[in-house]
């Protein structure tokens, strides 16, 4: 066997701490140790004992669709190895994915000091910034854990006559490992 027991807790604890120093921080590295992104990626890692994690995504300029993956890997005695992965696709019109970082932010704090239920590893179910016409929303499938999820996001605004989706993502992810 490569792999000992992995402690899935602590694996998420990782994943929380680390992804608020990615994406939703403005995190950006051209160059890592896993390789080298394509042109057009952002790229965030980092690394803490047996743990590394991935953090990749893009967007083409005058585009509003995105995508990305991340990938969580453990360091046995034999090398690293991928045991977990997330990845979403979809699209954001305009200054949508600012509250996107917003609302990602808010539930990685939350889940770096273990205080929130499992969110699909994305954001709150609900999260409104102070001009309270806008709406993250985020539906976690039922059932879902931090070894096998899916759901969707979507942000809303409310023009005074009806609500108008903004942008949304689809996301999954699991375990790779037993």
């Amino acid at each position: 066997m490569y792999l000992e027991k992995i402690d899935w807790k602590s694996v998420e604890s990782f994943f929380y701490r680390t992804m608020l120093t990615g994406w939703i921080a403005g995190g950006l590295q051209q160059t890592n140790r896993f390789g080298v992104p394509p042109p057009g990626y952002g790229h965030a890692e980092d690394r803490d004992g047996r743990y590394a994690i991935s953090d990749m995504w893009s967007q083409t300029p005058d585009s509003s669709r995105s995508h990305g993956n991340t990938t969580i890997l453990y360091r046995s005695d034999l090398g690293w190895f991928p045991i977990w992965y997330m990845s979403y696709e979809g699209e954001y019109a305009g200054q949508s994915s600012k509250l996107v970082k917003e609302a990602l932010c808010a539930a990685y704090t939350l889940g770096a000091k273990g205080e929130t239920g499992f969110l699909g590893c994305r954001g709150p179910l609900v999260y409104r910034p102070r001009d309270n016409r806008t709406r993250y929303v985020n539906i976690v499938d039922d059932n879902a854990s931090f070894v096998s999820f899916s759901g969707i996001e979507r942000v809303r605004v409310w023009d005074g006559n009806k609500d108008i989706v903004l942008g949304w993502h689809q996301y999954r992810g699991r375990a790779l490992i037993d």
